[in-house]
């Protein structure tokens, strides 16, 4: 018998009878009758017994009898077990097992034990290359972790070295600038513990990969700032001023912003927090004291500068130095408000329990409401696309929404369910903060849009302390009208988005085992991570790429999904609407592919109408009431499409809302 096949198999039809072939034999069977196997290596091949010499049966070789047309239309029956072959002769195909095991453990986190396991079973084979007996050999794994004590917990620093190797790699051409965006959060493990991580965590702007830069572990925050920073700010330090040198290639390095809430905010630039009196980080407001709580309610004050900061021209907002002013950073604009926290958790989150739970009368929503609310809400559920991770829960849960899913509510689903309920004077207020946000989250924003933004939430502001009281004129409120500023300066909102790293927390957390020693724990799956290669988290696909997938039966150049800009485009519901740059809104049939891109096959919706008109047109922002489509099918080139959609159903009327984010963000 030969060497036992790891890879899927598939069957081999010989004269009528069924032979079991590995991936790589019938990959190197193919290579002997064409030159062209650059498809087999995702096409799976189905070899009838009119192309096989029946004389073979013996031989030292199969000699194949290859018919393209017959080739074309076969099919292939895989087969997902592990299976004996008795073709000696293909022995030699090269096949790297250790970097499959690899692979394998890292990516689905296989337990030591487990892992082990295997590694014993494998090494039984006389056939096969001799193993490690110990995963963490094969893996890599350190045998020490190099922890050190800083701010009453551990910390271990992981640099930036591997990942912007890494990241050079990646991009294509090479940039001359690397630029790096910098997260700093906390980050509680357990339920019945006060045990927490407070990770730094960096992205890579153009590849939009996130990585580890250092990690704490303590019982609370770092007790002293400077020793929990100090190594990041030496390192950022120094290869702002040096650069990098990769092959004998020097790449300039920039810090281009530093991402946090308003509590990391205030912990690590050593400013009052959200709650104090000077609280604000961009503007000179004093807040007052309403109803047990810090409100802002002024909205023109002088605005704070990177050189007012550095000089305490405002005693009362700081209350320590930190070196994080060591960095060439303007540490007013180079630390943003940023849209998770201060919009989705922060202001969107205020007014959904304000109708929920609010005091008044006039804003509070009775039980008849919310219900017809929620029900909406699910009916909207089938209608959103694959990219949202979550989907609408009844208003009745808001307490327990997640930041992704006030978004969705805010930018999509809310303007469609609140009509109707909710009085006209706060319905209206609500779609001013929704375009003001979705004006600021579309790319390659010119002036005009991004000052009527600025103008939508001035007034959303002034307004807001109208309708909903002085007493709920909050941090988070107040900050909207310094975020367009931020804007201009970083570009849209998802450019400056905490969400991405909010993701990244949630893959270190799962890296974790057990209790004990976490720090370590954690230390080791990087570092097999990096040795391997492998990404925690997806880069993002190069601007306008598409990759076809879901072939039609009976003709190899329609597809029915593709992946274009990290976002799925299907023909089924809720994944099949796009928006052209001609402003026509199409519903996807199938998609053909070509030498250059490729095309969509679909319906044009004829009807088209403004949804809302208030702040302005919905047409504006590309929000259209459409009917269905009836137009005949027609051909469109992908380079053409602008955005995908969600079309969410309202009476018999079908809503057409632009995507303004995908899977990755």
């Amino acid at each position: 018998m030969g060497r036992v096949s790891k890879t899927p198999t598939f069957r081999l039809c010989k004269r009528s009878q069924f032979r079991k072939i590995s991936a790589n034999v019938a990959k190197f069977m193919y290579n002997n009758v064409t030159d062209n196997i650059s498809h087999f290596q995702t096409d799976i091949v189905n070899f009838s017994s009119s192309q096989i010499n029946p004389q073979s049966e013996n031989q030292n070789t199969i000699e194949i009898n290859f018919n393209e047309d017959n080739l074309e239309n076969s099919v292939i029956e895989s087969v997902n077990e592990f299976t004996n072959l008795s073709t000696d002769q293909f022995a030699s195909v090269p096949y790297n097992l250790e970097q499959d095991l690899r692979e394998w453990g890292v990516n689905n986190k296989i337990t030591r034990s487990a892992f082990n396991g295997l590694l014993t079973i494998l090494n039984k084979q006389p056939s096969l290359p001799k193993l490690p007996v110990d995963g963490r050999t094969l893996l890599a794994t350190p045998t020490t972790s190099l922890v050190e004590e800083c701010g009453g917990g551990q910390y271990i620093h992981f640099g930036y070295k591997s990942i912007i190797e890494q990241s050079i790699k990646l991009l294509r051409p090479n940039p001359k600038v690397i630029k790096i965006q910098i997260n700093i959060d906390g980050l509680p493990l357990f339920k019945s513990s006060s045990k927490q991580f407070w990770p730094i965590l960096g992205r890579v702007i153009e590849t939009k990969k996130v990585f580890i830069i250092g990690l704490y572990f303590g019982n609370e925050k770092p007790s002293d700032v400077d020793n929990y920073l100090q190594k990041f700010v030496q390192e950022t330090k120094a290869l702002i001023e040096n650069g990098v040198v990769i092959n004998n290639v020097k790449y300039e390095f920039k810090l281009s912003s530093i991402v946090c809430d308003a509590p990391a905010r205030a912990f690590v630039t050593g400013i009052k927090g959200h709650t104090g009196y000077y609280g604000c980080g961009k503007c000179i407001v004093k807040g007052k004291y309403k109803e047990n709580r810090v409100v802002y309610l002024k909205t023109n004050s002088e605005l704070r500068t990177n050189h007012s900061f550095r000089a305490n021209q405002q005693p009362p907002h700081h209350n320590y130095r930190t070196v994080i002013e060591n960095l060439p950073l303007d540490l007013v604009g180079d630390i943003p408000y940023e849209f998770m926290h201060l919009v989705c958790l922060g202001v969107t989150k205020k007014i959904l329990k304000i109708f929920v739970h609010g005091k008044r009368k006039s804003y509070r929503l009775n039980k008849k409401s919310i219900d017809k609310i929620s029900l909406r809400l699910e009916k909207c559920r089938p209608c959103v696309t694959s990219d949202f991770v979550r989907k609408s829960r009844p208003l009745s849960e808001v307490d327990r929404w997640k930041a992704t899913e006030f978004r969705l509510f805010l930018l999509y689903t809310g303007p469609i369910v609140l009509k109707g309920i909710i009085s006209e004077e706060y319905y209206r207020h609500f779609l001013v903060l929704s375009i003001a946000v979705r004006l600021l989250s579309i790319t390659n924003q010119t002036e005009p849009n991004l000052k009527y933004a600025e103008d939508l939430l001035l007034y959303f502001v002034e307004q807001f302390k109208k309708l909903y009281g002085k007493e709920n004129l909050s941090y988070n409120v107040h900050g909207l009208i310094h975020l367009t500023n931020d804007v201009r300066k970083h570009g849209d909102l998802n450019s400056f988005s905490a969400f991405p790293f909010e993701n990244f927390l949630g893959k270190i957390k799962n890296l974790i085992k057990g209790s004990h020693l976490p720090l370590q724990q954690v230390y080791r799956r990087i570092i097999e991570q990096q040795k391997n290669e492998v990404s925690m988290l997806p880069h993002t696909a190069t601007k306008n790429s598409v990759t076809f997938s879901n072939a039609k039966k009976n003709n190899s150049c329609a597809f029915k999904k593709i992946v274009f800009r990290d976002s799925i485009i299907s023909n089924k519901s809720p994944d099949n609407i796009i928006l052209l740059k001609t402003g026509e809104v199409v519903e996807v049939s199938h998609f053909v592919k070509n030498a250059t891109d490729g095309n969509v096959i679909g319906r044009v919706f004829t009807s088209k109408n403004n949804f809302f008109e208030y702040p302005c047109n919905s047409s504006i922002v590309n929000i259209f009431e459409v009917d269905s489509a009836t137009s005949p099918i027609n051909t469109f080139n992908i380079s053409d499409v602008q955005f995908k959609c969600v079309a969410l159903k309202r009476k018999n009327k079908i809503i057409v809302i632009p995507q303004l984010h995908n899977f990755n963000e």
